[in-house]
């Protein structure tokens, strides 16, 4: 009799223990463009500002405060190092500043290159679809990588100072990728 009740008890507590994560709320996010044919990312959280982002096509992004830092499963994935966050309070203050980094492809294969980037605070920009109000604003980067003479420009569109769309160029002969940063 003492097995079947420790069996019982077995069984019934297990029962409690599985978890069902079917009910979790998962973090999902939209990229369109270039070559990302499955649109929705799930987003895991790394640290403070840095994300994981993935999809059902194996495509892997690091995204640090909005920015596309490295890229897994792209026909030519990037590596960024010493990269900085956009520093508001320096936007703010002063409306531009400049920085740099380093860079490196996988397609073709190159070494970290130098790659100078610049922010500027703009009114507004005809690039998003959404309405700028009073509360909301747009952060030009503008990039070049002397060496293979790549440049362009990344917008980053903030309203209530939280990151809500980005269009951003990832990689050279790339086209163009949306992103809509939603917080869930």
């Amino acid at each position: 009799m003492s097995t079947i009740r420790f069996i019982l008890i077995l069984f019934l507590s297990g029962c409690s223990i599985i978890q069902d994560n079917s009910n979790k709320t998962k973090n999902i996010q939209s990229i369109y463009g270039g070559e990302i044919k499955i649109n929705q990312f799930e987003v895991e959280t790394l640290g403070e500002t840095s994300e994981l982002w993935k999809n059902g096509q194996d495509i892997l992004l690091v995204v640090n405060f909005g920015k596309v830092e490295k890229t897994s499963g792209l026909k030519n994935n990037v590596d960024y190092i010493n990269l900085s966050s956009i520093n508001y309070e320096l936007l703010l203050k002063n409306k531009t500043y400049k920085t740099s980094a380093q860079i490196k492809f996988s397609n073709p294969r190159t070494n970290y290159l130098n790659i100078k980037l610049e922010y500027k605070l703009l009114s507004e920009s005809k690039k998003f679809f959404k309405n700028c109000n009073s509360d909301c604003f747009v952060v030009e980067e503008t990039f070049n990588a002397p060496l293979i003479r790549w440049s362009g420009e990344n917008y980053y569109l903030f309203n209530n100072n939280e990151l809500v769309e980005s269009i951003q160029t990832v990689t050279p002969f790339s086209k163009k990728i949306r992103i809509f940063h939603a917080k869930k």
